[in-house]
């Protein structure tokens, strides 16, 4: 009886080592990207795709800002939309963010992708988890939805 109270208790300590583990190996990224853009936009007009990058961490922490997004444009049957040629540069810097604070960038997706097509389009954004590795885990925005509609 006492051999299998002892079982019982070394699986219970087993399970919990096991549990903490795993969760402190899943670590919450410091900080958060939302975008927002219309829910509309005629075909051929301008379209400009918000992007906040928020520290959500308890420090303060470097983000690049500018030019470090990977933009996804998928149109209704889900297949990618591929950026325009020669639409990638400009100038980026690095930038100390406090607790709850954002960056905000405003990014042109109407010069950067061919949304003269009518219908839906997903959007999605993404940025390396760590500004001084690119190729580092990547924190993924909410994914919005865009429809082009015909000139009037």
């Amino acid at each position: 009886m006492r051999s299998q109270s002892t079982l019982n208790i070394a699986i219970a300590v087993l399970l919990t080592l096991f549990s903490l583990a795993t969760a402190s190996g899943a670590q919450k990224p410091p900080f958060t990207v939302t975008i927002s853009a219309p829910a509309t936009v005629v075909a051929g007009g301008d379209l400009f795709v918000e992007v906040e990058t928020k520290n959500v961490s308890k420090e303060a922490i470097q983000i690049v800002w500018g030019e470090l997004y990977t933009i996804m444009v998928r149109d209704e049957s889900g297949k990618e939309v591929a950026p325009k040629p020669g639409t990638r540069g400009g100038s980026s810097a690095l930038v100390s963010v406090e607790p709850g604070m954002a960056l905000k960038d405003r990014v042109p997706l109407s010069s950067n992708y061919d949304l003269t097509e009518l219908g839906k389009y997903v959007v999605q954004v993404t940025r390396p988890l760590h500004h001084d590795d690119p190729k580092s885990d990547r924190v993924q925005s909410n994914a919005i939805t865009i429809t082009v509609v015909p000139r009037k």
